[in-house]
């Protein structure tokens, strides 16, 4: 006796809906040579056989491990057995370098927060903390905030706007008595955990600081003398400045509709 196969066709809604995925999504897979819905009658009706549904599954499940379209129709196209395990080997090289940055960017979005938290506790309060060492890119310098024009070379900014750079670059102010001197600051271990290749770095030495917090006021009222306070409490307790005094902005935005910035004030120091 003969067995007859029923097969069971979807239209392209049926299986929008079945998947919640638009219609023009099934269209672009299609586009892509991912799957290959038949045509029926005289209007060229897209239909979808079990078989085709069983395949989205499984590309719906490549798509949720952010196999890209194109990557999903070449492993699928010929060899399929050797391509799906080559295509995983290189998608889990790709996760495991995901969240080894994502460690990264957890740690230091860790180390900010601890820092805006503790910034309106600390203004006018002296502290003392370990600075990491630091690499700098210039931006520009000032003087009783009238700034110099602000330009990278392609190479500068190339680095910068690279695999998310930007992302750890903190703006730091580095003081002396005629000018303030601005940069991006890196911190020097998660350049090195990063592997950020650029020869231009100046670099910042790190160590023990004392600190404080203020809020550099309106714009065009911060300078040097913005940092009397703390040198008066660094002359009255007798610590000797032994690296170049700077400043990290903690956040610039709006409160109480006023342009606030605050900065952490941090001076090399030995007692």
């Amino acid at each position: 006796m003969m067995m007859v196969i029923i097969i069971m066709n979807y239209k392209i809604g049926e299986v929008s809906k079945m998947f919640n995925i638009s219609k023009e999504m099934l269209r672009y897979y299609e586009k892509k040579g991912v799957l290959h819905p038949k045509r029926i009658n005289e209007n060229n009706y897209r239909v979808y056989d079990e078989m085709d549904i069983f395949l989205l599954f499984e590309i719906v499940q490549y798509q949720a491990m952010n196999f890209h379209v194109a990557d999903i129709a070449e492993m699928l196209s010929n060899n399929y057995m050797e391509n799906y395990a080559s295509y995983l080997e290189k998608y889990e090289s790709s996760l495991r370098k995901e969240i080894a940055y994502k460690m990264i960017l957890e740690r230091h979005i860790h180390e900010l927060t601890q820092r805006a938290q503790s910034a309106r506790y600390n203004i006018g309060h002296y502290y003392f903390r370990k600075i990491n060492h630091y690499k700098l890119i210039s931006i520009c310098h000032s003087q009783h905030e009238q700034y110099s024009r602000i330009a990278f070379d392609q190479e500068t900014s190339q680095m910068l706007n690279s695999n998310n750079h930007m992302a750890f670059a903190e703006s730091l102010c580095l003081f002396d008595e005629n000018q303030e001197n601005w940069y991006f600051g890196f911190d020097q271990q998660i350049l090195s955990d990063l592997d950020i290749q650029y020869n231009r770095f100046k670099e910042l030495k790190g160590g023990l600081c004392l600190c404080t917090t203020i809020d550099m006021g309106e714009i065009g009222s911060f300078s040097y003398e913005s940092l009397s306070s703390i040198m008066k409490y660094v002359e009255e307790n007798h610590y000797i400045i032994n690296g170049e005094i700077r400043g990290v902005i903690v956040g610039r935005g709006y409160e109480d509709e006023m342009f606030r910035r605050i900065m952490e004030i941090q001076i090399p120091v030995e007692q």
